[in-house]
């Protein structure tokens, strides 16, 4: 179990727990599914320009490379990713959604009407994109403070600058070994999860198998080593992936 509701005398309420100690609010919305409590809670830790409409909410927490993240070990996430899942009506396993796409071009970003869900491929030919217009913008301007230091466009790009959510450096080129390097990251990761995605299918099957058979589901999930709460979380997952693999 990650967490369950206990009576607090002190508050004279009922509180989330987790391992012995009470959970934040942030935690408690994402095991409870309140979009309003997830969304509120990573607000108020962003930097918003009040006097822009519809502006980025810049995360000033901690950071994981460009992107924000919350939590630790187990409940460690990706800030973003947890606002659009919330935003979204928090439906399915968080760790199922797709890639977000910021589409204003600001990593720190959780403004939900800036993020958007699409594939992978889609996510890194746009970023790819985007970074080859920053990088040929940045020597056109070159280009033209040497032809022509008082040109008003020059003034124009360096308000523009000034006036940006977050410092125009957090878009810089990335070299070819550190892009090794992320992308082996990338797919160390997806590995593992691709490996416990297939064990857990495996669990389902097992006790699916048992059932089959004529076995309670109680003593099933018994004999396969699978709770309750796992078995209904990965069961329509494991649907979803014999459905897309038929198609």
């Amino acid at each position: 179990m990650i967490g369950d509701s206990r009576f607090d005398p002190t508050k004279g309420e009922f509180r989330m727990f987790s391992g012995g100690k009470r959970l934040g609010p942030l935690e408690r919305g994402i095991q409870t599914k309140d979009p309003k409590l997830i969304i509120g809670t990573l607000k108020a830790r962003c930097l918003i320009d009040e006097s822009k409409d519809d502006s980025c909410w810049v995360w000033q927490g901690a950071r994981r490379g460009r992107y924000g993240f919350t939590g630790r070990a187990a409940t460690n996430r990706l800030a973003h990713r947890v606002i659009a899942w919330a935003s979204l009506g928090c439906v399915g396993p968080i760790e199922m959604m797709p890639h977000i796409h910021h589409t204003c071009g600001v990593p720190l970003c959780l403004n939900p009407r800036h993020l958007m869900p699409v594939t992978a491929l889609a996510n890194i030919l746009e970023r790819s994109a985007r970074n080859a217009l920053l990088q040929e913008i940045s020597l056109l301007r070159r280009a033209l403070e040497a032809i022509d230091p008082a040109h008003p466009i020059l003034d124009r790009q360096l308000r523009l600058d000034s006036s940006a959510e977050v410092p125009t450096r957090s878009i810089v080129h990335e070299s070819s070994r550190i892009r090794v390097n992320r992308l082996r990251r990338n797919f160390e990761y997806q590995g593992r999860l691709q490996a416990h995605a297939q064990r857990r299918f495996a669990e389902i099957v097992e006790v699916d198998a048992l059932m089959a058979r004529g076995m309670k589901r109680p003593e099933a999930l018994k004999r396969a080593g699978v709770s309750r709460s796992v078995y209904d979380d990965w069961k329509p997952r494991l649907n979803l992936a014999l459905r897309a693999a038929e198609e």
